[in-house]
């Protein structure tokens, strides 16, 4: 009897062995699974972060080309201002988005087709009108109080379209090429959108806004970026 009961007590132990083997095999599957999801969340942080850093790279490159145009939009006018000097027709050559120049002494009132009029006498560029919605705005300079009362004074109409340097731009050289961004330059309520952008399949937006480099055209440049079921690092 004494010598059956090793081979009664295997016996008795056996279904607790297979119920500790079967839970061993449920334990390593659990963790198999949590460090499949916890590297597929951290390809998914890293592509995320990666899109996020790629878009605000592209938006900051966006920002400076535009204030380095309405830097030169400035530059123009007060070069103008401090010589006195009559139109060169040659300028929309040399800067299309200049659709047209206009010049007036101080005392004189501004054609009538310009619906504007009350800049300051300050001698710095400053924005007379924006129609966004239409693509184009104003900026004027008229000479400080100290100048002759004969001074001139000069206005721009400057085409938005026009001021973009496409070949330059980083969002895609067309309005229809940059299929995740909507970009799209801002000024009070009015906007003029450069690049319409898409929204489906979106998980996250990433937003940027910062206003150009120039007083006299301040206006946000505004964008946003649509990460998709695409863009997802996995098939």
């Amino acid at each position: 009897m004494c010598q059956n009961l090793p081979m009664r007590m295997t016996s008795f132990l056996l279904p607790f062995d297979r119920f500790s083997h079967q839970q061993r095999r449920l334990l390593w599957s659990l963790i198999w699974l949590l460090g499949l999801f916890a590297g597929l969340g951290l390809l998914f942080l890293q592509s995320l972060a990666g899109s996020r850093n790629a878009f605000e790279t592209e938006a900051r490159i966006a920002h400076r080309l535009l204030s380095q145009r309405a830097v030169q939009h400035e530059a123009v006018l007060s070069t103008l201002s401090l010589m006195q000097a009559s139109i060169d027709p040659r300028l929309p050559a040399v800067y299309p988005q200049f659709l047209k120049i206009w010049q007036r002494q101080a005392k004189q009132p501004w054609p009538a087709t310009l619906s504007f009029g009350n800049e300051k006498a300050s001698g710095l560029p400053q924005l007379a009108q924006a129609e966004l919605s239409k693509g184009r705005f104003w900026i004027v300079i008229a000479p400080p109080p100290e100048r002759a009362p004969d001074s001139i004074a000069y206005a721009l109409e400057i085409s938005l379209p026009l001021m973009l340097p496409w070949a330059e731009w980083p969002f895609g050289s067309s309005p229809e090429a940059a299929q995740r961004a909507r970009v799209w330059l801002e000024y009070g309520t009015s906007q003029w959108l450069i690049h319409p952008g898409a929204t489906h399949s979106e998980i996250q937006r990433f937003s940027f806004r910062k206003t150009l480099a120039a007083e006299s055209q301040p206006f946000d440049l505004v964008a946003e970026y649509s990460y998709q079921t695409a863009d997802l690092p996995w098939p």
